[in-house]
């Protein structure tokens, strides 16, 4: 019998006849295979091998006897039928529409003769990865082809598509039932402790191979898309111990990243736009946003399993999952890059997409390299400022669940050499803040904690940021507590607004829960470094400041005696001029307002006594005052615990400084400029006891001093000082004309500041001096000059707000400022406490301080530093011979002891 009839006669064969003689005709049909050139040949012996003979070869024999033979020829068979197809098309003619169609019938009868090869494989309920190695590189081979092909089917076959449709969906179906045989086929495969490396290495080039379809595929079928991410990713997890140090899962990870990303911002195209009112601008897709959130949510689902089932393995990949963490944020509320579309598809993407970040984080926290990406302090995107503090609030609320290693790797990381530099969990958190200076400014909305009995409402995102802070403070161990101070005060002690006021609220947060001991261990502290600032107007000082103001509040009532002792009214009027006194007990109360009292009116005599005026003199003024202003500043302490007689000794007191303090010199030197505001302030409280005389002497004072000096933060006293006018009557006397007539001058220059604090605080105070006040004729005498003013106040009054057209948005603004802002911290240099003391003592010499010699060498600066110290001392030891001298003849005048007292004061300071 000849080798062609035999093979005729193979295709005529029983079933049970092809199970008894495969090993006859096999040798011979594969040789036969392997020599054949005609390509439809080639696909009948393909066929009638795959079918006739395969079924009833045992499964184990399979790879050895057939597929590692036909595998490469049938890899080159399907490459050439497409390939052919390619050429063909390009004749761009329909006579040659037979023959492609041809070739696309002879490459699906391919596909089926290899699919039934894989059925074959996998009717055993287990399989090795090894009978079947040949098999499986000749499927992958085929699905990524046959797949490519499809995808650019318009761009290759052209006007011709039509008309060959019905050939490539055959390809196209034919092709996804193999891929669907050989993931059945896969599921089927056992790998454990006794697969060798080899099997192992295998099926794990099978799912890369699987993974690379994905991309293929993507934008062909999405159900074909979610198939093939779903196997892959259940196989990976099924056989997960074994492939955990072998499979490259950053691969998969990475690729998924990337289709998230690339469909999340699709989404927003797909989307309705509106705009800042909400109103539609474009209608969008409703159908295919639909149908593509839900693909998104589920590569979400895909990307958080492999996470979590290869937590520990990632690879490289975990810059590329902070990145997607840090991309969805930015283009979801309440970020300001966040695409303007109708609520409802907002929640769409939350609760199909963006919900998935939590649970990723969770099995990110341990990883180190997550950590550094979140931590790291080199990198800095404008962009992604708010990204990266949202998912920093989002681990401290995840941190208190973790194990105690995790939680060190965060709160207070070990750093080696060769590390990155990057900051704890609480320090990065307030690095954030700092660069969210416009979206802390807007009405920025995030939904709040939910409280029982309660519906969850919206808040700022400082309250946001500001509520979970505290409650992670709250789950730190005592040994994290360190940690927590030092970053609670470097950013009380910093520039930034914000920081600041986050510190002082998670500061106050741990007073009134934490140990009483603690608080007023914390009090003290603060109370130091503020008692150690003789005068001081740095933005660090004004936040201590405000930090103690609410500490002491959550003071217990012995520890409020406690502090009395330590601090005395006596030598720390500064300090309690800061001191809401209303947190007091009334026994403690009366004492400090007693000891205060007597001596702030003893330095106020002082001063007015004293015929030289310096500035150590002024401090200790301008601390008195201060005292007094913040005492008497409620009604409530200066009616019940400031007596008569002491009122009318301060008043006296108060109208004999405005004429002893040297208004001259406010512009000068900063703390006689606050020293005469807290006299304005005082003075205006004290208003209702004065005379016309007195009163006509203060305004006049007023008057000079705005002349002199019309600086916002005076302005701004003065009119405040303005709103205590109202309810005073002016009784007939020789002052009354003069008086009448310069009040509306005062309110004039106060009307026309440009400044808007000022200009609101003024229309303030003049509306309430308009209502309250008995002498009338002051208020249209006031505004008859300016016709403008009129129209400010008559708006005022009318409630009618101040619209200013602006040539930019009021993010645009905000973005300006932030600017200004960090352009001025850059330009001045954070100066400690100390620091600003030493300045402070230095601009009250009476001369200028000498300058500091060139430094041309070490050893030459080390020899004229030596000899210009031992020039001054030995000068120093003449003069004051020369003054016992002095001394021993007349005595001293009584300036002079107190001029020596502070150069005493001063030299103290240098031992």
């Amino acid at each position: 019998m000849s080798q062609s009839s035999m093979l005729d006669e193979v295709g005529t064969w029983r079933e049970t006849e092809c199970q008894a003689r495969w090993q006859e005709v096999l040798p011979e049909l594969l040789n036969s295979f392997s020599a054949v050139e005609d390509g439809l040949k080639e696909i009948g012996l393909l066929k009638l091998l795959c079918q006739s003979l395969v079924p009833h070869i045992p499964s184990t024999d399979l790879e050895k006897q057939v597929f590692s033979k036909i595998a490469n020829k049938v890899e080159e068979s399907f490459h050439r039928l497409l390939g052919n197809v390619a050429s063909l098309v390009k004749n761009n003619s329909r006579d040659i529409l037979e023959e492609i169609a041809q070739q696309l019938e002879m490459a699906s009868t391919l596909i089926d003769s290899i699919e039934q090869c894989v059925k074959c494989v996998c009717g055993d309920s287990e399989v090795e990865i090894s009978s079947f190695l040949s098999l499986s590189k000749v499927v992958l081979s085929i699905l990524k082809e046959s797949y490519q092909h499809c995808k650019t089917s318009s761009s290759v076959y052209g006007d011709l598509l039509g008309m060959l449709s019905e050939g490539l969906s055959a390809i196209f179906k034919k092709t996804h039932s193999l891929q669907m045989s050989f993931i059945s086929l896969l599921d089927k495969v056992v790998l454990g402790s006794t697969s060798s490396d080899e099997d192992i290495e295998h099926f794990c080039a099978a799912l890369l191979n699987l993974h690379e379809l994905c991309a293929i595929v993507n934008t062909l079928d999405v159900k074909i898309t979610i198939t093939t991410w779903k196997a892959v990713s259940k196989l990976a997890c099924q056989h997960k111990d074994s492939l955990r140090n072998r499979l490259d899962v950053s691969v998969l990870v990475t690729s998924l990243c990337l289709e998230v990303l690339t469909l999340f911002r699709h989404l927003f195209q797909l989307a309705p736009q509106t705009d800042k009112e909400g109103n539609k601008i474009s209608c969008g897709d409703p159908k295919a946003f639909s149908k593509s959130v839900k693909v998104a949510g589920f590569q979400m689902k895909v990307l958080v399993t492999l996470v979590k089932e290869f937590e520990g393995y990632l690879g490289n990949c975990v810059r590329e999952l902070y990145q997607l963490l840090q991309e969805l944020h930015r283009h979801m509320p309440p970020s300001l890059s966040a695409p303007s579309i109708p609520k409802q598809y907002t929640e769409d993407i939350e609760r199909q997409v963006t919900i998935a970040t939590e649970p990723m984080l969770t099995h990110l926290l341990g990883n180190r390299e997550f950590i550094e990406c979140l931590m790291d302090t080199e990198g800095f995107d404008k962009e992604m400022c708010l990204s990266k503090c949202l998912l920093q609030v989002r681990v401290m609320g995840l941190l208190p669940r973790c194990t105690d290693g995790v939680k060190d790797q965060w709160t207070s990381p070990r750093l080696y050499p060769e590390d990155k530099p990057r900051e704890n969990i609480l320090s990065g958190l307030f690095s954030s803040v700092a660069n969210c200076f416009v979206e802390l400014s807007l009405p920025v909305k995030l939904p709040g904690i939910m409280c029982n009995g309660k519906p969850q409402r919206e808040v700022s995102l400082y309250e946001h940021i500001c509520s979970r802070l505290c409650g992670f403070v709250g789950s730190l161990s005592a040994r994290h507590f360190n940690v927590l101070e030092k970053c609670l005060l470097e950013n009380v002690l910093g520039r930034n607004l914000y920081c600041a006021l986050l510190a002082i609220d998670v500061w106050c947060f741990v007073a009134r829960y934490g140990t009483a001991e603690v608080c007023h261990a914390h009090i003290c502290l603060v109370a130091k470094l503020i008692d150690s600032q003789q005068w001081n107007c740095s933005v660090q000082y004004l936040h201590l400041v405000a930090l103690f103001t609410r500490l002491v509040k959550f003071q217990a009532q012995e520890h409020q005696e406690a502090f009395l002792q330590t601090f005395p009214p006596v030598n720390h009027l500064v300090l309690w001029s800061h001191l809401p006194l209303t947190a007091l007990p009334s026994i403690l109360l009366q004492q400090v307002i007693d000891l205060g009292v007597t001596k702030c009116t003893k330095v106020i005599n002082d001063w007015n006594s004293s015929s030289s005026k310096t500035l150590g003199k002024t401090r200790e003024l301008f601390a008195a005052l201060a005292f007094l202003r913040n005492l008497l500043s409620t009604q409530q302490i200066r009616e019940k615990y400031v007596s008569a007689q002491h009122q009318a000794v301060l008043i006296d007191q108060c109208c004999t400084l405005w004429s002893s303090i040297p208004l001259q010199e406010v512009s000068r030197y900063p703390v006689v400029q606050s020293t005469v505001l807290n006299l304005i302030g005082v003075t205006g409280q004290l208003i209702s006891g004065l005379n016309n005389a007195e009163v006509l002497k203060v305004v006049q004072c007023l008057l000079q001093l705005i002349k002199i000096s019309p600086t916002s933060d005076i302005l701004y006293e003065v009119a405040d000082f303005t709103r205590n006018l109202g309810k005073k009557t002016f009784p007939a006397s020789s002052e009354q004309p003069q008086l009448l007539a310069l009040l509306p001058k005062l309110f004039c220059h106060l009307l026309q500041s440009q400044n808007p604090l000022v200009k609101q605080k003024s229309l303030e105070a003049f509306s309430k001096f308009a209502e309250e006040t008995s002498h009338e004729s002051i208020v249209p005498e006031s505004l008859q000059q300016n016709e403008k003013i009129q129209g400010e106040v008559v708006s005022y009054l009318n409630k009618v707000p101040w619209s200013l057209a602006l040539p930019y948005s009021e993010v645009d603004f905000l973005h300006q400022v932030d600017n200004t802002l960090k352009e001025s911290s850059s330009k001045q240099p954070c100066c400690s406490p100390k620091e600003r003391n030493m300045k402070d003592n230095l601009e009250s010499d009476h001369e200028p301080a000498a300058k500091r010699l060139r430094q041309d060498s070490d050893g030459q600066n080390e020899f004229q530093t030596e000899e210009r110290c031992k020039k001054i001392l030995s000068n120093m030891r003449t003069e004051t011979q020369d003054l016992l001298h002095v001394q021993s003849i007349s005595g001293l005048p009584h300036w002079v002891v107190e001029e020596l007292k502070e150069l005493h004061s001063q030299i103290g300071t240098m031992l």
